[in-house]
């Protein structure tokens, strides 16, 4: 979400008066984290703005030789999912209504890191090479090598964030510029 990212001053300005912070962090130093960007527009969207995409705008993006690595890459993906674990407020906050009981339960930090633990057993049973021996140059490219490094990243993210993950969620939901037309879906 961030190429080319444009927000009207007045909607920052607004969510931040009414005590937006941030729970994402984008990249500090060697970790490779992202997600700040995609935080600010779903509180954005949790606000009641509308986002959209320009399709008539186009960006020339330069990105050094060391960033076209597949370690590098990899490195990212994981990065991502370690990061992904501070967007799942918004994300929970932003899903159709289902039964109460499914909601609390899919907004849990266990159901989460069991998701997660299956996903990455499916792989180790399903593809143990590639769960193994991602570093294979023989897997370089390969699609299941970028899940299965999301999984893990998403998985160490859980258990970094594992004490603040339901805090985190509530204080999304109860949040003062969560417009209450959004709390009703």
């Amino acid at each position: 979400m961030g190429s080319g990212l444009t927000i009207r001053a007045c909607a920052y300005q607004e969510i931040a008066a009414k005590g937006f912070r941030q729970l994402a962090s984008d990249r500090t130093g060697n970790l490779l984290m992202s997600g700040g960007d995609t935080e600010l527009c779903l509180a954005l969207r949790l606000a009641g703005w509308t986002l959209w995409l320009e399709p008539m705008i186009r960006l020339i993006h330069f990105i050094p030789s060391r960033r076209m690595d597949w370690r590098y890459f990899r490195d990212l993906v994981r990065g991502n999912g370690f990061s992904s674990v501070r967007l799942d407020p918004y994300f929970w906050a932003l899903r159709s209504s289902r039964s109460r009981l499914f909601r609390k339960l899919s907004g849990s930090w266990l159901w989460q890191a069991l998701g997660t633990l299956k996903a990455l057993c499916q792989n180790l049973l399903l593809r143990p090479y590639k769960t193994l021996f991602r570093d294979s140059v023989r897997l370089e490219g390969d699609p299941d090598v970028v899940r299965i490094e999301n999984f893990i990243g998403r998985l160490q993210g859980l258990w970094h964030h594992r004490r603040a993950y339901v805090g985190n969620r509530r204080a999304v939901a109860g949040a003062s510029w969560y417009t209450l037309e959004m709390r009703r879906r």
